[in-house]
């Protein structure tokens, strides 16, 4: 029978972020000038929020794809790329990264997908972008003899995704008897390895390696308005900081954690407080609008009913193993 949640200890959690949050934004608002920071924030044009929309959107599909590959070769890309988008809008709505469970709620509903391969899947795709992100934020650190290359970025990533895969094939394997102690995480990792199959951890890798190529794109589309003299390893490294911020609890949309962050990775880089500012402020917003519009578009495109809201609802709050059918579908 699944555990009940409690509601104190989410209601703590929850609380936990708002105040991560607020303290944040607070904090970054307090070392800016006001003035300086409505100056640069008229440097946002047009055009670059359009490339900048563009490079995003080829980017969800790109990630879409990657999903895919752990899904199942039955499950249509349509059906992983709309989850994925109500997925992100939950995320910005609701506490505690609900969105994750409900992806993969939806993608149950749609594509028949197991709730075990589902939340081994995204469990998977979120260890790879963290490692990926580490990995470029720790070999492009800058230093005051210059930008490291993007070479050693790029190796890094690779022999990065190499331990990913060595440790899905070797762990069930080798470390059977260490990590059986662990309920939990055995029952993650058999999960994850079940997952792993040539042509479908190809296919993940290489959608993987372009979602963050794409949203790199996406990323110095939008910083060449505030700092065009950026090299791409200082991009890179940028964007990888700014996004593993958002791993610290907050508020549900990453306010005021993601803009921290952001000003503290260009600020090292040397590009004024304000400006860094006023590029997260903007980024974000366009983030938040370009996730809000396509989540609301997979609610039109699904058309399900308030009820099926509950329910999914219902799900998500259920834990639900990841190994009891974590190879198969439903």
């Amino acid at each position: 029978m699944p555990a009940k949640t409690s509601a104190r200890p989410n209601g703590r959690r929850a609380l936990l972020g708002m105040l991560i949050s607020a303290a944040a934004l607070a904090l970054v608002l307090a070392w800016v000038d006001v003035a300086a920071l409505r100056e640069a924030l008229h440097r946002a044009s047009g055009a670059a929020l359009a490339r900048a929309a563009g490079w995003f959107l080829l980017a969800m599909l790109a990630r879409a794809w990657a999903w895919r590959a752990l899904l199942g070769p039955n499950v249509p890309l349509r059906d992983a790329f709309w989850a994925l988008q109500i997925g992100f809008l939950a995320n910005n709505l609701l506490p505690f990264r609900l969105g994750e469970a409900l992806r993969v709620w939806v993608v149950h509903r749609t594509a028949g997908v197991s709730w075990g391969r589902g939340m081994a899947s995204v469990a998977l795709s979120r260890m790879t972008d963290a490692l990926l992100l580490l990995v470029l934020a720790l070999s492009l650190w800058p230093t005051q003899a210059g930008s490291p290359s993007l070479i050693r970025g790029l190796v890094g990533v690779t022999l990065g995704l190499m331990g990913i895969v060595l440790a899905l094939v070797l762990a069930p394997r080798w470390g059977a008897r260490w990590l059986r102690r662990w309920p939990r995480v055995w029952a993650e990792v058999q999960a994850a390895a079940a997952l792993v199959t040539p042509r479908g951890l190809t296919i993940f890798v290489l959608g993987k390696i372009l979602t963050w190529a794409l949203l790199a794109l996406y990323y110095q589309a939008l910083l060449a308005d505030f700092a065009p003299g950026l090299a791409w390893p200082d991009v890179l490294w940028a964007m990888s900081v700014s996004t593993l911020g958002i791993a610290i609890p907050s508020a549900p949309g990453y306010v005021g954690v993601y803009e921290a962050a952001a000003v503290a990775a260009l600020t090292a880089l040397g590009v004024p407080r304000a400006t860094a500012l006023a590029f997260a402020l903007v980024q974000h917003a366009l983030y938040l609008a370009l996730t809000v519009a396509l989540g609301i578009l997979a609610l039109a495109r699904l058309g399900w009913s308030w009820e099926h809201w509950r329910a999914a609802w219902r799900a998500v709050q259920t834990p639900h193993p990841t190994s009891s059918s974590g190879g198969g579908q439903s």
